[in-house]
């Protein structure tokens, strides 16, 4: 596989989760300001376009995001700084190693600025004196076909137990059989979780804002994260029985999953169906 397919991966993962949710979420801010009170909205119009327009937080992350693209371009044409070269390792983990570390660094501003947001919504912005409430009972079976649910579910399932059943066939080919069931088995309680999560809790500003269509998407999101690491876990394994170094693969393959589910989470719907099955409490 071509390098420049790692670089055109990950680079589109930088932008997707920095740059374009920077953006997304400048525009977001206005809206949780109208949310939280849509009299001192009304009251501070300037305040508002000013958020929606983007603070200096906001735009070091996108610079930051432009960045970390030049960078990656940088080590794609082996024109990093000699100090940083590293002749023994293939060029592909070189990019990925770089990619995630960029990521990382764009995440911590990201949360930064949130933090710092949401300090300034409080101690600025009065909690209106009226919220809403949802009065619709929610179960998994309104999100997600039955058959699809128990598909995803038993194929993860499978992908638990894949590793210890496959070290009865294969003892010589299948490495860390402990390490990678409790891994598996982690990561599925923690998507199991999620998705119960998902249905069940609250609604929150996002539900509010973004309307009701909001929480389908946000559990089909969870589904599609559970087929891919089930997916994603059986490959891995029958890759390392053949004997096949499935790393990069996998790599590339997750980065373009992840952007793929972020992106879906965050286009803007009308907010004509955000108050559908609410009541206003006192």
């Amino acid at each position: 596989m071509n390098e420049w397919i790692d670089f055109a991966v990950y680079s589109t993962q930088l932008i997707v989760c920095l740059l374009v949710t920077a953006r997304w979420a400048a525009h977001f801010k206005g809206a949780v300001v109208h949310d939280r009170n849509p009299e001192w909205a009304a009251a501070h119009p300037q305040v508002v376009a000013g958020l929606e327009r983007g603070s200096a937080w906001n735009l070091a992350i996108q610079a930051w995001a432009v960045l970390s693209v030049l960078v990656l371009l940088a080590y794609r044409l082996d024109l990093q700084p000699a100090a940083l070269k590293t002749p023994d390792v293939p060029g592909w983990r070189t990019l990925m190693a770089t990619a995630y570390l960029l990521l990382t660094v764009g995440f911590v501003l990201f949360g930064l600025g949130a933090v710092k947001f949401t300090s300034w919504l409080k101690g600025k912005v009065p909690l209106a004196a009226q919220r809403r409430a949802s009065l619709t009972p929610r179960s998994l079976d309104a999100f997600v076909p039955r058959w699809l649910k128990f598909a995803i579910f038993g194929l993860l399932i499978a992908s638990v137990v894949a590793r210890p059943v496959a070290n009865l066939f294969y003892p010589a080919h299948v490495a860390d059989v402990r390490g990678g069931f409790t891994f598996s088995l982690s990561t599925a309680c923690i998507l199991f979780l999620t998705v119960a999560i998902s249905v069940k809790r609250r609604p929150t500003v996002f539900d509010r804002v973004l309307g009701s269509g909001y929480r389908k998407r946000e559990v089909r999101a969870c589904f599609a994260l559970m087929a891919f690491s089930a997916l994603g876990g059986l490959a891995m394994l029958g890759s390392e029985i053949a004997g096949i170094d499935a790393r990069r693969f996998s790599g590339v393959i997750f980065s373009a999953v992840v952007t793929a589910v972020l992106a879906s989470l965050m286009p803007f719907p009308p907010r004509s169906d955000a108050n559908a099955s609410t009541l206003r409490v006192a």
